[in-house]
């Protein structure tokens, strides 16, 4: 059903322009019939318009370019367009030739709408010159060779030709511009789902680990003491709302991850891993686009060193520099699958290029892995003040 009702409505806009056209034909029609002329002539010209008349709408409702719709791509114009121009040339010259008449050399003026839809310019300046010279090879024969007769068959060729052709070409670059828009439109979707995926990983991954993480400890204490135990099960369902929270958050896009919430987050579940813990971060007037691509950084490297490193002891700084800021993030642990490519260091390493940063891992001193992270920023979003986190556990 769907498919019919867009043939019709095409068919409808094709014949709707192709009427407005249908105002030229008076003038050959009257001229048929108010002259005296025999009858046979008169007859044989009525058909011959009869007949152009049903080619023309046949032409414009079946082969010519959709109006009315989106899709302005010419259909089967190699076939039809050409046997259409011939025909239309064919009946203008026969009628000129019948009545001696060079006024009906103008009908040719119905081809030149269907040769500005060829695509390529070769083909359409060929087709135009043969046009024009279908109108002016006649005259001679018809003892009409004056400067009226040839501006009058040839200006309007030209004018509908070209005019047309701008008209189409355009409609060709609408149709672009849409077929454009919308893959703009796929290729944001497709970025969106990959920025919500990305973003589970980095914020869940992190909360995630460390419940479980905090029901390991509870496991073990509920061997040792109950009361532990009760204050790290009342720690895991904090963390439980705190990881739907972020679900929520990170669909909708409008988190805002701070360095200093990240910072003390981290401390907590490297101590909670048995990793003691210290450095700076000073994040004084960060961008919040370099602070969000930071503190997520700072989240999957520190709960990599939590969870794959089997390190004792970490060490996290954050510093200004001229244009820039730098996270390093350093452990003495000794699991070298750490460094191992996965979703963790994939995702670190599309935010890093979505700011036009650079990054490095490498192993730290003696043992361990270092990791560092370098930021352009404006120097115009620096603060004035030193504002700085530390910690040492």
């Amino acid at each position: 059903m769907c498919g019919a009702t867009n043939a019709e409505g095409r068919v409808r806009g094709n014949l709707k322009f192709a009427a407005f056209w249908l105002l030229y034909l008076l003038y050959p029609g009257w001229y048929l019939v108010s002259e005296s002329r025999p009858r046979g002539t008169e007859l044989t010209g009525l058909i011959l318009l009869a007949v152009f008349l049903t080619g023309y709408l046949c032409y414009w409702a079946n082969a010519g370019p959709e109006y009315g719709s989106d899709d302005v791509s010419p259909r089967s114009h190699r076939g039809y367009g050409a046997a259409y121009v011939l025909f239309t040339v064919g009946i203008a010259v026969t009628l000129a030739v019948l009545t001696r008449s060079a006024g009906f050399l103008g009908m040719i003026i119905y081809a030149a709408p269907a040769v500005a839809w060829w695509s390529r310019p070769g083909a359409f300046y060929g087709a135009m010159g043969f046009l024009v010279a279908a109108a002016l090879l006649p005259l001679p024969l018809l003892h009409a060779v004056t400067t009226a007769n040839i501006l009058s068959v040839t200006v309007p060729i030209l004018s509908v030709g070209l005019g047309m052709r701008v008209v189409f070409r355009y409609a060709m670059m609408q149709q672009k511009l849409l077929e454009i828009r919308s893959e703009n439109e796929l290729l944001a979707a497709a970025n969106e789902r990959l920025r919500i995926a990305r973003d589970l990983h980095d914020v869940l991954g992190h909360t995630l680990s460390s419940i479980a993480m905090r029901a390991d400890v509870a496991r073990v204490e509920v061997e040792r003491t109950a009361p532990q135990a009760a204050l790290e099960m009342g720690t895991i369902a904090r963390l439980a709302r705190e990881a739907l929270g972020d679900v929520r958050t990170v669909v909708t896009g409008y988190r805002r991850v701070r360095i200093r919430d990240e910072w003390a987050s981290v401390q907590d579940a490297l101590r909670a891993a048995g990793v003691s813990v210290e450095g700076v971060v000073d994040d004084a007037s960060l961008p919040a686009h370099v602070e969000r691509t930071l503190g997520l950084i700072l989240r999957e490297a520190c709960t990599n060193v939590a969870r794959h490193s089997g390190a004792s002891w970490c060490e996290v700084e954050v510093r200004r520099e001229p244009g820039a800021v730098v996270l390093k993030v350093q452990d003495n642990g000794s699991n070298k699958q750490a460094i191992v490519p996965g979703n963790g260091l994939r995702g670190m390493a599309e935010r890093v290029s979505s700011l036009k940063g650079n990054w490095s891992v490498s192993g730290g001193q003696g043992s361990g892995v270092a990791l560092e992270v370098r930021l352009p920023i404006s120097e115009e979003t620096r603060g004035t003040g030193d504002r700085s986190w530390k910690g040492v556990s």
